[in-house]
């Protein structure tokens, strides 16, 4: 999710933004298993349907993520790192490589893309 080397459509946002729930939700409700999943109503007809969450590792396996809280430990240090970068005035805006993540920016008028 926080690798900068990935290409946009690369990168998992459905996960990324699932998390962020977890997170919140988690705040509120500790100690409940937090199954994240996603309802994509296009595909609620199809036989495999499913709400579940998947990645795939590095050795290219799919793993479902059944519960939020096994990767809590991980996901808020980097997502707080984040936060911390994008708000800190001691590190400067530097646009992005990869070009074709401008496209879809609302902001693009602004750094002249």
């Amino acid at each position: 999710m926080f690798d900068r080397n990935l290409k946009p459509a690369d990168r998992p946002k459905h996960i990324l933004q699932t998390f962020l729930y977890g997170y919140l939700y988690a705040a509120e409700n500790e100690h409940n298993v937090i199954t994240p999943g996603l309802f994509f109503t296009k595909k609620v007809f199809d036989e495999q349907f499913t709400t579940n969450l998947s990645y795939k590792d590095e050795q290219n396996v799919k793993n479902t993520i059944e519960n939020y809280y096994d990767f809590e430990n991980e996901f808020i240090p980097r997502i707080r790192a984040c936060v911390e970068e994008i708000f800190n005035p001691q590190v400067p805006f530097v646009q992005t490589a990869v070009k074709e993540a401008c496209s879809y920016c609302d902001y693009k008028t602004l750094c002249k893309r």
